[in-house]
């Protein structure tokens, strides 16, 4: 057999077992309109000194398994040496782990549970970047309209969703007219979400990226200052911050907002979709990761 098994997506949603996935042993999933080997998922072995030294609060994987096994249904009845732990490889701002437990079905029920969640921890120093309190509120938000992933569980640093059987849609196949119009559907019922009755009043409609290319400019310039890289002293930070930043902000906002459709609308925005954010599943696109 060769070494890359390819399943369906619904193969492996039903699968009762663990499966390691990892450089060694791709298990690739086959979606309409995805070429697989570019969009196999990477996981890696989980590092308790690893997460403690990144999040607070979570001293070792044993605390995630803990978590899991207090929050995700029917987990409890699950003895804890059933659950298994990896770490995907991509994240910068906060790290995700892939957790498993043995089984679909619950040994003590007999009931369908599960089989795998994310378990999502936040870095240190991630509210240098956004508000956790108010990005957490998007997202319980967005999962209640099922546009996120379903929230299963919170904590102090982390939280639990829903896991999709996906593979992520990587910019290389935005010229595939399907896909590209597929995304366009996607962002365009999302930028109409805040004309929604029920949407929360207390999300702000001010628009973010002034505040982000302040806030972020002057961590950029923070850092630049250890930083000993000459590609870093290169790209010639201080002027980018003192002369760019204000006139970009200028020009976005100078627009007349009145004017509807005008490419430069102040609307709901998922304002981090990279290619690891957008997922192809069996259900369509879903994209994750609300910024």
């Amino acid at each position: 057999m060769s070494s890359h098994q390819r399943l369906t997506v619904t193969q492996v949603d039903r699968q009762t077992s663990e499966r390691e996935l990892c450089r060694d042993d791709v298990a690739t999933i086959r979606t309409v309109g995805v070429m697989t080997k570019h969009s196999a998922i990477d996981f890696r072995d989980a590092s308790s000194e690893d997460l403690a030294n990144f999040a607070k609060g979570l001293e070792s994987v044993d605390n995630i398994v803990g978590e899991c096994m207090k929050n995700v249904p029917g987990w409890s009845d699950f003895d804890p040496s059933s659950i298994t732990i990896k770490q995907l490889c991509e994240g910068l701002s906060n790290q995700a782990y892939a957790v498993s437990v043995s089984d679909a079905i619950s040994p003590k029920t007999g009931q369908r549970v599960a089989q795998r969640v994310l378990f999502r921890v936040y870095g240190k120093q991630v509210s240098k970047l956004y508000d956790p309190k108010a990005e957490l509120h998007i997202f319980d938000t967005l999962s209640k309209y099922r546009i996120a992933p379903e929230l299963i569980g919170t904590g102090d640093g982390w939280r639990i969703e829903e896991w999709h059987y996906a593979v992520a849609v990587p910019c290389a196949l935005m010229n595939n007219s399907s896909i590209l119009c597929q995304v366009a559907s996607n962002l365009g019922r999302m930028h109409k979400l805040h004309r929604r009755q029920d949407f929360p009043n207390d999300i702000p409609r001010d628009p973010v990226m002034e505040l982000r290319l302040k806030k972020w400019g002057k961590g950029a310039l923070e850092i630049s200052e250890s930083c000993t890289s000459d590609m870093v002293k290169g790209m010639g930070l201080e002027r980018v911050v003192s002369e760019e930043v204000p006139w970009l902000t200028h020009w976005l906002l100078s627009h007349a907002s009145s004017v509807s459709g005008q490419g430069l609308d102040v609307v709901f925005c998922h304002n981090d979709l990279q290619e690891n954010n957008l997922l192809q599943t069996q259900y369509g696109l879903r994209m994750i990761d609300f910024e």
